[in-house]
């Protein structure tokens, strides 16, 4: 069973920290809330995760033709992986307006599989959000936020207010009307 969030925070984003899933180690780990910034005018909260060496399986589809995770498993070569993640979430929407991550995997015991080198590097990267989708995504923030509020925090309150509104106005008829009727003059 996965818990975790993963890309998308809550509406209403705390300031704390909250368990996020990685895909790569199939596990949940806690995503640290690193204050709060600016990005591109808005506020958001920042948060950091660091997953530390961990062994994961290899890919189901290997990129070579040919050859497959089963015929890899069976020389003890391994798959290690480690990554910094970095988000920057709109508190209102909870979604992420800029991440990062830095990224690296790296196949053990590779001179099994006649490699000069026992640690080969099978990918190492800095890996950002497009600059295109940031933009769109911060211009859908701005739209969107007004609206989450008016749902989550505006039409709440005042529904609650109109309730109770009601509540009185329905309480004064019903005295109102239980009134002993005045006797008329005949």
């Amino acid at each position: 069973r996965r818990e975790g969030i993963e890309f998308k925070w809550p509406f209403l984003t705390e300031k704390r920290d909250y368990e996020y899933f990685d895909a790569q180690t199939r596990t949940t780990a806690p995503i640290h809330y690193r204050g709060t910034r600016t990005f591109r005018g808005l506020e958001v909260y920042y948060f950091e995760q660091t997953i530390p060496w961990t062994k994961v399986p290899m890919p189901k589809k290997m990129p070579i033709e040919g050859i497959t995770a089963e015929q890899i498993a069976q020389t003890g070569m391994t798959r290690w992986y480690t990554t910094k993640r970095m988000f920057w979430v709109d508190p209102v929407t909870g979604a992420p307006v800029n991440g990062e991550e830095i990224h690296r995997e790296e196949l053990r015991d590779a001179k099994k599989m006649g490699m000069s080198e026992d640690t080969v590097t099978a990918f190492s990267g800095h890996v950002k959000m497009r600059e295109d989708y940031i933009v769109d995504t911060v211009d859908l923030v701005k739209s969107q936020r007004i609206l989450v509020l008016l749902l989550t925090s505006y039409l709440p309150w005042g529904f609650l207010g109109l309730g109770i509104g009601l509540a009185a106005l329905a309480l004064w008829l019903e005295a109102r009307s239980r009134r002993p009727e005045s006797p008329t003059n005949a």
